[in-house]
């Protein structure tokens, strides 16, 4: 990395933290607007009402003019204030307003939140309310007694004027022009947001930013001594530059800003509207000593600033010399870690002939980067839908847990003749089908919980193979090759049912219903020469599992996109897209790769490698639907911090024939096991919980009862849990959402075996 590209890399680090903390801004902004919006709607308090809060409150106008709260004021002068109070005032002369007074009392108990949202920022100044009747609510608490005149008017004021409808007809978050605070000592921004009830203007959130804080991280990473660094804004004024001693001018009273021009002419003649355009890029610039200096720049989006970063151009001359003869030669053996751009100097004429013969290397090699770039992108933008859809599922598990259970509770309850069953039923069939959309989404983002066991691939393919033909139909037939003296896998055995389920149903799909599928397992090795040579193997010992069709074949644009979500070639309403999404996920869950060759009206081969594992394999059984028993009276202890699913799981296990203990709290689940006299069965406990995880509680319960049954459950994506979603080896875990037939069959699974938690 050379000293313009290390510029431009510390440079786009600083960005990116910048354009964070400006989001968290913006949000906090649109939070905050949300807020006063449904306080309103639901502050129906009377003028009489809100008169006596006030008084009750010790709201009054003090010797400076300022309607505020006494002994509020009172407590902050001597130390004693809650860390949630707020400041409140305004002009006397608006004393008797209705608005005014309906507007303090509709944000009276905004306290806490604004805490929360002032600690959730980080270094950030004040935050604070205004309207055009006069009113001031600002957090951190101040005396604005002592800070604002009585008579000052917010309307007035710069942040005010930003975002008034006269000023900001499109409603936008703005910032304004750096000002000095409160208190004289430092220059802020503010960032506002306007706040509107359908076509009423009511006033406006802002959030004051130090100039210092937004600069620290920019000015403490200069990686050479040399370098000089500043921030501009879209009006030419130089927001932060290390050259100056200090923000304030404290005998004057006003704020060093200064021009861009400041730094030389061609600074003054700099299009700031075009660099903000461009995002970034590197600038040759004379500054007013005649010093020729190399400059990166880049736009912060949002804020129309621009950082820049420069060095003088003889530094970065110097540097490149002492370094291109040998860069250029390491190029021509290639290694193409020495990338050097080339630059106008003399040094370089004696390196042109090395620099032709080694062109046509170049080129093989330019286009090997261009495909390993396309591969980094596809990868990237993968992962970051993987995190979303993650994120999604889990808050989905949660709610679909009530629904679910509650409807089959109503059902048992509804006769089958009365038409509340049937609408009943639908919202049954409906959330079944969002909780499968919810799996395969769990599976694609890697977050599904799972249990992985140490298998033979080819008797829990054979053991599904019984549920493939029903997938696939009679008019395909169906060929199984399993590979002799297999390696063993770790995964757990429900993920290879949903890639054969997933990669069947894709295969039928794409031979229109007629053809035939070969599935087939073997062993394979690939070592580091073979992984070089073939893009996307890794080296290692694996378990091949394939599956192939003579269908229709796919085109390599098709190819590209193939496992994103919801990424489908079939009519609307024939298919989520989730199903080789889902194949995917849970092969990189399991640290395998997938390969596909697919040659059009030839057909389409998909190859899963998964790693080889070591131990003794368990017993994969054909599913059952023996129906499960009930209980005979055991006692179960029931943990779960939700108190919904808290509620619907104690019910359906009454149903089901337990005694049940339940609780919210891991600690009080302990207090209740050292009281209680008569032993309890089973532990049924959420994995993630305040105060105590569930697999912590088991081991502490099971410290004086080694016998103690457990049975976990969870909703959370696995990353949260344990280990990427995987639980020690043999607990039993019972996946969110369930049905009370699955919470009877694993409670019983539970029941049967005592497993001490290592």
């Amino acid at each position: 990395m050379h000293e313009i590209e290390a510029l431009s890399w510390q440079q786009e680090r600083y960005r990116a933290i910048l354009s964070q903390h400006i989001d968290r801004l913006y949000n906090a902004l649109e939070e905050l607007q949300r807020t006063t919006l449904l306080c309103m709607s639901l502050d129906t308090a009377s003028d009489k009402q809100i008169d006596e809060w006030l008084q009750q409150e010790g709201f009054a106008v003090d010797e400076n003019g300022f309607f505020q709260s006494k002994p509020l004021l009172s407590s902050f002068r001597q130390g004693t204030a809650p860390k949630e109070a707020f400041s409140i005032s305004w002009g006397k002369q608006l004393k008797s307003d209705p608005t005014v007074r309906r507007h303090i009392h509709t944000h009276r108990n905004i306290g806490n939140h604004l805490k929360h949202i002032h600690d959730r920022l980080g270094n950030v100044g004040w935050i604070y309310y205004q309207d055009a009747a006069n009113t001031s609510l600002q957090y951190p608490f101040i005396d604005q007694c002592t800070a604002i005149p009585f008579d000052f008017d917010w309307t007035t004021y710069h942040t005010y004027l930003s975002v008034c409808p006269q000023n900001n007809p499109k409603r936008l978050i703005r910032w304004t022009t750096p000002t000095v605070d409160y208190a004289g000592e430092g220059i802020i921004l503010s960032v506002s947001i306007p706040v509107w009830q359908g076509d009423s203007f009511i006033g406006l959130w802002s959030i004051d930013l130090p100039i210092r804080y937004i600069y620290q991280d920019f000015a403490s990473a200069k990686p050479f001594p040399q370098q000089k660094q500043f921030i501009v804004n879209k009006q030419g004024m130089l927001l932060l530059h290390e050259k100056l001693d200090a923000e304030i001018d404290k005998t004057e009273g006003t704020v060093f800003l200064h021009p861009l021009s400041d730094l030389g002419k061609q600074w003054q003649d700099l299009n700031l509207a075009e660099l903000i355009v461009k995002q970034a890029g590197v600038l040759q610039i004379t500054n007013s000593a005649g010093t020729n200096w190399v400059y990166s720049y880049s736009h912060v989006p949002g804020v129309d600033w621009i950082l820049f970063s420069g060095l003088p151009k003889v530094a970065v001359e110097e540097a490149a010399t002492q370094r291109l003869q040998e860069a250029f030669r390491q190029i021509s053996d290639g290694d193409f870690s020495h990338r050097i751009e080339a630059m106008p100097t003399s040094t370089l004429s004696t390196l042109v002939d090395e620099f032709n013969n080694m062109t046509t290397r170049l080129d093989v090699a330019e286009k090997h980067r261009q495909e390993m770039e396309r591969q980094l992108l596809q990868s990237q933008k993968m992962e970051a839908v993987g995190r979303l859809a993650g994120g999604v599922a889990h808050d989905y598990n949660n709610m679909l847990s009530v629904i679910i259970g509650y409807s089959e509770m109503v059902l048992e309850k509804t006769p089958a003749d009365n038409p509340l069953y049937h609408y009943i039923k639908k919202i049954e069939s409906a959330a079944n089908r969002s909780k499968e959309l919810t799996r395969q989404l769990l599976a694609f983002a890697r977050c599904q919980t799972i249990a992985p066991k140490i298998l033979n691939i080819n008797e829990a393919v054979q053991s599904m193979l019984k549920m493939v033909n029903p997938l696939i139909g009679e008019d395909i037939k169906l060929a199984w090759c399993p590979g002799e003296e297999i390696w063993q896998i770790k995964i757990d055995p429900t993920q290879i049912d949903q890639i054969l389920a997933n990669l069947c149903v894709n295969a039928k799909d794409a031979m229109n219903g007629m053809g035939k599928i070969i599935i087939a397992t073997a062993n394979t090795k690939f070592d580091d020469h073979f992984c070089s040579q073939h893009q996307g193997f890794f080296p290692g010992e694996f378990v091949r599992l394939s599956l192939s069709d003579d269908g229709e074949g796919m085109e390599a644009s098709i190819l590209d996109h193939l496992f994103e979500p919801f990424f489908s070639t079939k009519d609307s309403g024939k298919g989520t897209g989730l199903g080789l999404a889902t194949v995917y996920g849970i092969v990189k869950q399991n640290n395998g790769f997938i390969n596909v060759n697919s040659d059009l009206g030839i057909g389409t081969t998909f190859e899963i490698y998964l790693p080889r594992a070591n131990g003794q394999p368990v017993e994969t059984l054909a599913k059952s639907t023996v129906e499960t028993s009930r209980g005979n009276n055991e006692t179960v202890l029931l943990v779960e911090d939700e108190a919904a699913i808290l509620n619907l799981t104690k019910r359906m296990l009454r149903q089901l024939g337990y005694h049940v203990i339940a609780t919210d709290s891991p600690m009080e689940a302990i207090s209740i096991v050292e009281s209680h006299a008569e032993p309890i069965d089973l532990l049924l406990t959420d994995v993630i919980m305040p105060e105590l995880n569930g697999r912590d509680l088991a081991k502490r319960l099971q410290q004086n009862n080694p016998a103690l049954n457990v049975l976990f459950m969870s909703g959370y994506p696995s990353s949260v849990i344990i280990n990427r979603g995987v639980l020690d080896n043999d607990v039993f875990l019972l996946q969110k959402p369930f049905s009370k037939s699955e919470l009877a069959t694993k409670i019983r699974e539970a029941l049967a075996t005592s497993i001490p938690l290592s």
